[in-house]
């Protein structure tokens, strides 16, 4: 189960920060206290959301057959949330290929 969020502080940082957290492993590193961040409760899965976050997208593990060859995977999100009125964003999108 994981969740899916989204609170870089600013443009510059939010690449360079969301390689960095993905590049360590949850079992090696504290990723909330190693990344400033706080941990708020799912409502469907038990992995943490992060609560400084405009939205939060939960979701469970469907299809890993294609994992070994090809590194990809299926989720379904089973709760998903955003803020009603979320604070102006100092980043654009990050997207990577």
């Amino acid at each position: 189960m994981q969740v899916v969020n989204d609170a870089c502080a600013d443009r510059g940082s939010c690449q360079r920060e969301v390689v960095d957290i993905g590049n360590c492993a949850g079992a090696d590193v504290d990723k909330f206290a190693a990344f400033k961040r706080t941990a708020g409760e799912g409502l469907r899965v038990k992995a943490p959301l992060i609560k400084a976050c405009y939205a939060n997208l939960e979701r469970k593990l469907v299809d890993a057959k294609l994992v070994p060859t090809y590194n990809f995977c299926i989720f379904k999100v089973v709760k998903a949330r955003a803020a009603t009125s979320p604070k102006k964003s100092a980043h654009a999108a990050l997207s990577w290929r």
